[in-house]
């Protein structure tokens, strides 16, 4: 399970990835919604944009594909943003893991 901290890092990286204006304080709920309706508007507008920033976090792209394909449309970008979520998610995570405190060296 993430910590509050863990979630909005995620949430401070993602905002970033995808050049929006930060959530705020960020719990599962709440940063899945921010991040589904983004998709939503990058499927219309500028799918190219979208193609880029998930290479970018480095998500699955059979596991997008598959998302898209098999389920309704609002249910596969919740299940979209779920896979970005827990994608940056880990890469917060693994980060902690592997910081040095400073003068450790």
């Amino acid at each position: 399970m993430a910590t509050e901290e863990q979630l909005q890092l995620t949430a401070t990286d993602l905002a970033g990835a995808f050049e929006l204006k930060p959530v705020g304080e960020a719990d599962m709920d709440k940063l899945r919604a921010w991040l589904a309706e983004h998709l939503r508007y990058l499927i219309d507008r500028d799918v190219g944009q979208l193609m880029q920033v998930l290479y970018r976090i480095d998500v699955n792209e059979n596991e997008v594909k598959n998302a898209l394909a098999t389920l309704p449309f609002d249910e596969s970008i919740e299940h979209v943003a779920q896979l970005i979520i827990d994608r940056q998610l880990h890469k917060v995570i693994t980060r902690q893991q592997y910081l040095q405190p400073k003068g450790e060296w």
